[in-house]
């Protein structure tokens, strides 16, 4: 026979009721079937009145009592995400991180059956937009986009850096990696990267490179590069990419360091020139241009990669939404095909979140030596 399940009492509803009776017996001082006797007063057998007071005391009883059933218990817990998520993106509007990040957070938006708004928060080399992740608050509304600039570099860069990279965030999912590359203006004198280097040691100080900021992967890369090729190069911090190779086309910048979505883009527009790729191997996307240790400089090599992070404490529940939200982002063949003509290599099997943790700690080792040894760290 099928009951109506309007008569079937709920868990939940009767602990409800159960504890406002408790905390009502209480607030009255009145004797609790379920707790200890309170010691009883002349006040206690008063028959009801509108006390101010007693009603005080009640509602916050209440209060209290649902408060803690409502933590104690997740069938009151509302599903993750039940408003707009907040993905800060600690670049200039315009760059290649800049593009991508939307482009995630608008797909992820679908599956998450909420609204992801990016809000760019941009300076010092993006440290001012990550910094703004880790101080959050750790409930899954908002998440960043930072690149390994951000997570190894810049806190050994600035020892006064807000924030640590290792303990206080959570790397979530890992988006893209990207090949960057040693560009110049279509007419620069330097038609190759040795040119570069002989200019560069004929007049030392007089070559111009610039980067997104002090302490991002572009300065590093420009200052690996000088310290390898024996010669001294001008550092100009820009606030992102974009006006960095705005700068460089109009000839006020030597040298671009620059993702290769900017640098496919204007190369075949015919505004620049690109003399080398900072990567390991070559690019799938400019397979013609020779690495910085192919032309001279072996064992030169300046990863680029970006991941999504969360601020350490964020609960479990609501880092497995946003990863499997990521997940499914990327296996859109739509944005992937997307990514791809932006010049970036999306990841489509995702490392685990230990995984990913271990590899900032890499990193973080990796580039500390190298900035010590270069003398670059900064108070």
């Amino acid at each position: 026979m099928i009951q109506d399940a309007r008569r079937q009492p709920r868990v939940v509803d009767t602990g409800i009721i159960c504890l406002i009776r408790v905390a009502g017996r209480i607030a009255w001082k009145a004797p609790n079937p379920y707790c200890e006797p309170l010691n009883q007063t002349k006040e206690s057998n008063m028959p009801f009145s509108f006390s101010t007071s007693r009603l005080v005391r009640v509602a916050a009883a209440v209060t209290v009592a649902v408060a803690a059933l409502g933590a104690a218990s997740p069938a009151l817990a509302q599903a993750f995400p039940n408003k707009p998520i907040k993905l800060i993106l600690p670049f200039a509007a315009g760059g290649i991180s800049d593009v991508i990040g939307r482009l995630v957070a608008a797909e992820m938006a679908k599956s998450l059956g909420q609204p992801v708004v990016a809000d760019n928060r941009v300076g010092a080399g993006s440290a001012i937009g990550t910094d703004a992740v880790a101080k959050s608050a750790p409930d899954g509304y908002t998440i960043g986009f930072p690149g390994n600039a951000a997570l190894a570099i810049i806190p050994h860069m600035n020892t006064s850096t807000p924030y640590n990279p290792i303990k206080d965030l959570i790397p979530f999912a890992s988006s893209y990696t990207v090949d960057t590359f040693l560009v110049v203006r279509a007419d620069h004198p330097a038609t190759s990267l040795q040119q570069l280097i002989a200019m560069a040691k004929a007049k030392p100080g007089t070559v111009s490179y610039g980067s997104n900021g002090p302490g991002s992967s572009a300065h590093l890369t420009g200052a690996q590069f000088e310290s390898m090729a024996g010669i001294k190069l001008i550092h100009v911090p820009y606030k992102g990419e974009a006006p960095a190779m705005n700068d460089v086309m109009g000839g006020q910048l030597d040298v671009g360091i620059v993702s290769s979505g900017a640098a496919v883009a204007q190369s075949k527009a015919g505004k620049i020139r690109v003399l080398a790729t900072a990567s390991a191997a070559r690019s799938p996307f400019l397979p013609d241009v020779g690495t910085v240790a192919e032309q001279g400089l072996p064992g030169y090599e300046s990863p680029l990669w970006n991941i999504m992070v969360v601020p350490s404490g964020t609960p479990a529940p609501a880092v497995e939404a946003l990863r499997n939200s990521v997940i499914a982002t990327l296996k859109n063949k739509d944005v992937t095909d997307r990514m791809v003509s932006l010049g970036v290599s999306p990841v489509m099997t995702q490392p685990t979140i230990a995984a990913m943790q271990a590899s900032i700690v890499s990193e973080n080792e990796r580039w500390s030596k190298l900035i010590k040894a270069l003398g670059l760290q900064q108070q």
